[in-house]
């Protein structure tokens, strides 16, 4: 969350509450368009915001925007019990985008889900946090084992063996963050927040072009042009979308 004094903290805490008001008095839109102001007026930035927001965004049917909270929520390391809840409802919008476009699209060859390639899934098998600690921990140890093994008399080919191994988990769990760090620097992640959006084989307004479903998470291949934006379902089918019909994760 952006720094503020403690009269605009009261008062985005007050228009927080405002969205959660509307909410549960069922005015959804207007709850949509309170939590909104808060994110794109205000700056405001937190997991417990973007929940909120993504829950709204689902009773309001704009699924695509849904996720896309949702998925912003899950980036901001939530707490567990938040986390479970954030998964269960990316799970009911993506449930209902399957049964809504059964009938209309070739379903079948979407996935509603994070479209990413072999290394994203490599290495984010283990989470950042426990690569990050991981390392630190093996570091420690390893610091640990090694001046022991310096200090040390006698039979000393047990204690060298702990060294090798805290060597090795450190380079593991050291591989995994370094990984986990680059893939999602180069691993663009969009999500198409409209109905009715066509992916065109080119640039061209007449080239050849594939309907795409609301709520759609793809890959972002470039995004240079400021009016189209170059993307890969995850299916492999890749083509340029109007720039405002996709939001980057």
């Amino acid at each position: 969350m952006i720094l503020v004094g403690p009269a605009q903290a009261q008062s985005l805490e007050e228009l927080f509450e405002k969205g959660n008001a509307l909410y549960w008095e069922g005015k959804y839109t207007e709850a949509v368009s309170t939590y909104t102001d808060l994110v794109e007026k205000y700056g405001v930035s937190n997991s417990q915001l973007y929940y909120n927001l993504g829950t709204a965004c689902i009773r309001a049917n704009k699924p695509g925007l849904a996720i896309f909270y949702l998925k912003r929520a899950l980036k901001l390391s939530p707490s567990s019990a938040l986390e479970e809840d954030i998964r269960a409802n990316l799970d009911l919008v993506r449930a209902s985008l399957v049964e809504r476009y059964r009938k209309e699209l070739a379903i079948e060859q979407f996935v509603f889900d994070e479209p990413v390639t072999f290394s994203y899934t490599l290495f984010h098998f283990v989470p950042a946090d426990v690569a990050r600690w991981g390392l630190v921990g093996a570091w420690a140890l390893l610091f640990v084992s090694l001046s022991l093994l310096r200090l040390r008399k006698g039979n000393r080919r047990w204690m060298a063996g702990f060294s090798w191994v805290f060597g090795g988990l450190s380079i593991v769990f050291g591989g995994f963050w370094i990984g986990h760090i680059a893939t999602e620097k180069t691993t663009l992640i969009g999500v198409i927040v409209k109905d009715n959006v066509a992916l065109r084989e080119g640039q061209h307004p007449n080239a050849p072009s594939h309907p795409l479903p609301e709520g759609l998470e793809l890959r972002i291949v470039d995004s240079s042009d400021p009016d189209l934006i170059r993307v890969q379902a995850s299916n492999g089918l890749e083509g340029w979308v109007d720039h405002n019909a996709v939001r980057e994760i």
